[in-house]
């Protein structure tokens, strides 16, 4: 009878670390997903900002020179490229796409392109500016920004 009670015990000792194995395991799975679950999220907010960053940046230099025909869209070096005239219509702000960054560069209306001395905003792959009417859209990695202009502007 002893060896009978002790075999009970022994059973019931490898169940209880089969469940405790299980649990484990669980509890593991469950850390995993949320650790990539949170990675993605990570992820998502690192490009709403980026595209925050681009939109202020622009919305601020619209609105820094908001005059009738002051945004236009010309070709540029790598694709399409915005020009916010100065109110005075002697320096213009050229923003464009060159070697895989956003750029910025303040110029005379005279001078040519230097795309070397442009001021980096950022990095994209895509930038496509559009401007009908008073509406400007700019599309590019990280999404759509869509700003309208108080004043105007034209496609040249």
């Amino acid at each position: 009878m002893t060896t009978r009670k002790n075999d009970k015990t022994g059973s019931g000792h490898i169940w209880l670390l089969v469940l405790f194995a299980l649990v484990m395991l669980l509890m593991a799975a469950a850390i995993s997903f949320s650790a990539q679950t949170y990675g993605r999220a990570l992820g998502v907010e690192g490009a709403n900002n980026r595209l925050c960053s681009i939109e202020g940046y622009l919305d601020s230099t619209f609105k820094a020179s908001d005059a009738e025909g002051s945004v236009s869209v010309e070709a540029g070096p790598q694709g399409g490229m915005l020009v916010v005239a100065d109110r005075y219509g002697a320096y213009e702000t050229c923003i464009y796409l060159y070697d895989g960054q956003l750029v910025q560069e303040y110029k005379s209306v005279a001078s040519d392109l230097a795309p070397q001395a442009a001021s980096p905003i950022a990095e994209l792959s895509r930038f496509e500016p559009k401007v009908e009417g008073r509406t400007v859209t700019v599309i590019c990695d990280e999404g759509t920004f869509v700003n309208t202009l108080r004043g105007g502007g034209e496609t040249r």
